[in-house]
C-alpha cells in the first residue's frame, strides 16, 4: 500500500482544499490523517490511484511524498502491537511510521512504515492483510 504525505504551511481550509482538488478529479480519499506541527501541517492520503494524485497536487504547488507502508491485520487485546514491535526490533528492523487504518471486530489493521520492507513482510506473513 502506498500513502502519499503532504507538508505544508498550515492554513484554514488546508484539508478542504486538498479534498476538493482530488474529488475535482473523481479520486475517493480511503484514508485520511493531519496534523500541525508548528507552523506546519503534514496530511496523509491513502487513494486507489496515487499516481494520479501525486500529480494532481504536485500541479498545484503542493510537496507530495509517496511512501510505502504494509498494512497488518492485529486482534485488537493488549500486547498484540507489542509482540510485532518486538519481532521486528529483535531483527533489526526500524519502524519509521504507523497508525491504525481500521479497528472492526475485534481487530485493528495497521499500516507500517519500516526500513526494510522485505525482512519485516517475511516475519511479518501471517499478519499482512
Amino acid at each position: 500500500m502506498k500513502q502519499l504525505v503532504v507538508v505544508c504551511d498550515d492554513r484554514v481550509g488546508l484539508l478542504a482544499e486538498i479534498s476538493e482538488m482530488l474529488a475535482t478529479k473523481g479520486i475517493n480519499i480511503e484514508n485520511c490523517s493531519a496534523e500541525v506541527i508548528g507552523p506546519k501541517a503534514v496530511v496523509r492520503l491513502v487513494v486507489k490511484d496515487e499516481t494520479e494524485a501525486k500529480k494532481i497536487l504536485e500541479t498545484n504547488s503542493f510537496n507530495v511524498v509517496s511512501m510505502e507502508f504494509l498494512s497488518v491485520k492485529l486482534e485488537d487485546k493488549p500486547g498484540q502491537l507489542s509482540k510485532i514491535a518486538r519481532l521486528l526490533a529483535d531483527n533489526g528492523i526500524q519502524i519509521e511510521n504507523i497508525h491504525m487504518m481500521v479497528r472492526e471486530r475485534g481487530r485493528g489493521v495497521y499500516a507500517l512504515k519500516v526500513d526494510d520492507k522485505e525482512k519485516a513482510r517475511e516475519l511479518l506473513k501471517d499478519y499482512l492483510v
